[in-house]
């Protein structure tokens, strides 16, 4: 393997030392799958994404998502953070990008956000899934390391799906409960746990994923996307025709806040589109060495 340049960013924040981390790989052509695989683990990051010669006309570029332990479909701050990367190196402060996931073409918007950090916003792949949960709630409550006091029945225990990264959605009684959060253990057949609280902003969330090499993650578009499936479903208020906004904090306990907003639209009571937006800063730069390369 020849040396390749990364970028890392962290991601749904304006501001460096905060968000969510993702090392960007902008040519990783000639890349295998093990390459590939080899160099998220070894970086360790919630992600690695990996910019590859499109295959579908109907992209600018081809993105393929690795966390430590496997390669995901679709995943959010990735998303968000590659386009960013994209328009950064092509010297662009305005960019309409086609990412092609493994879940489809994704359209990404980036402009410059009132801060001063580039900002993205893309279209979800897929329209989140829902499905009875593959737990029980005192399953999910140990699982989170609290007692099934803390798990507020207002949200239905229930799985959520947007792109072939299902989530255990749960709902807490307060951010307290939210805080006393640990990953205690796993759900086989998701990716992960993704617990939420009501906040006066909106929601705060946290989410576990320890079988993938994730413990807590800062920031989770994915299940912030799959999370609107939830809200129209079970919330009062977000089924209702018309475009709805979410304001969601993750990675707060982390010391890793990280500001995700969430908007999608409803048509005829049905869910029609979901869309996540958020900023990301660049950290610094490396390079993987060659095979060969000796110390």
């Amino acid at each position: 393997m020849a040396p390749r340049d990364f970028l890392w960013y962290d991601v749904f924040t304006d501001r460096r030392f905060a968000g969510n981390p993702l090392a960007v790989f902008p040519d990783a052509a000639g890349l295998s799958d093990d390459d590939m695989r080899d160099i998220a683990r070894e970086l360790n990051l919630s992600e690695t994404t990996f910019v590859l010669p499109v295959e579908d006309p109907a992209t600018t570029h081809r993105v393929r998502i690795f966390t430590p332990g496997r390669e995901l479909a679709f995943a959010g701050h990735p998303t968000v953070g590659t386009a960013i990367a994209i328009a950064e190196l092509e010297g662009r402060a305005e960019a309409d990008l086609v990412l092609g996931l493994g879940a489809g073409p994704t359209p990404v918007q980036v402009r410059r956000g009132a801060s001063g950090a580039l900002r993205a916003t893309f279209v979800a792949p897929q329209l989140p899934r829902l499905q009875a949960a593959p737990a029980e709630v005192a399953a999910v409550a140990a699982m989170l390391g609290i007692t099934v006091d803390g798990v507020d029945p207002a949200l239905p225990l229930h799985l959520a799906d947007a792109g072939g990264t299902a989530f255990v959605i749960v709902l807490v009684r307060s951010l307290e409960v939210l805080a006393r959060c640990r990953p205690a253990g796993e759900c086989p057949g998701v990716v992960g746990v993704y617990a939420t609280t009501r906040t006066e902003g909106g929601f705060q969330s946290r989410m576990f994923a320890p079988g993938v090499g994730v413990p807590e993650d800062p920031a989770t578009g994915s299940a912030t996307v799959a999370f609107a499936g939830s809200l129209v479903a079970h919330v009062d208020g977000f089924g209702s025709d018309g475009a709805h906004t979410v304001a969601l904090r993750q990675g707060v306990e982390m010391g890793r806040p990280s500001d995700l907003a969430l908007e999608f639209d409803v048509a005829n009571g049905r869910l029609a589109e979901v869309r996540l937006a958020g900023a990301a800063v660049r950290v610094l730069a490396g390079q993987v060495a060659s095979a060969n390369a000796s110390g």
